[in-house]
């Protein structure tokens, strides 16, 4: 892929609730809302999944330390997918809320190359250690991630 590209590959795809505002209810059919953003397998595209998450968590009333852990956690998340992928690989991202409980996102980050190299699967002792600080739940696995997080409090509690 020409990078000179990627970023015009790179492209996010409204799922449902994209662009208004629904406090604590996912979308208004009851099912969770979801932006899914597909992005190169390069480290210079991990800031636009952390931008969404930052956006998302803030529409959430996520605190400020809450929104910073989050970027973290998808930094770390993503920057584990990405070194198990091929060049020109991609990846996928979908941001989830009110999966399960109110004020919840969820982040799930997957390989779209079916022939890339699983990624490590025991996460070395610091990033687990910084997952399991930033996050509130967090899986890893051969070709995928999912994070978890809730607002402790509201941003203007601050």
């Amino acid at each position: 892929m020409n990078d000179a590209v990627g970023i015009a590959d790179a492209k996010m795809d409204a799922v449902s609730g994209v662009g208004e505002h629904v406090p604590d209810e996912g979308s208004r059919d009851g099912r969770p809302a979801a932006i899914e953003l597909t992005i190169p397998a390069q480290a210079r595209f991990v800031a636009s999944a952390r931008l969404v998450a930052a956006a998302l968590a803030a529409d959430l009333s996520f605190s400020i330390d809450d929104i910073e852990e989050l970027r973290i956690g998808v930094d770390e998340a993503l920057t584990l997918l990405i070194e198990a992928q091929p060049a020109g690989a991609s990846i996928r991202v979908v941001f989830t809320i009110g999966d399960e409980r109110p004020g919840r996102l969820t982040i799930e980050g997957a390989s779209l190359e079916p022939s890339a190299t699983p990624m490590r699967p025991a996460v070395d002792a610091l990033v687990r250690r910084i997952l399991d600080a930033v996050t509130d739940a967090f899986e890893v696995h051969a070709d995928r991630f999912v994070l978890h997080k809730e607002a402790t409090h509201a941003a203007s509690s601050k």
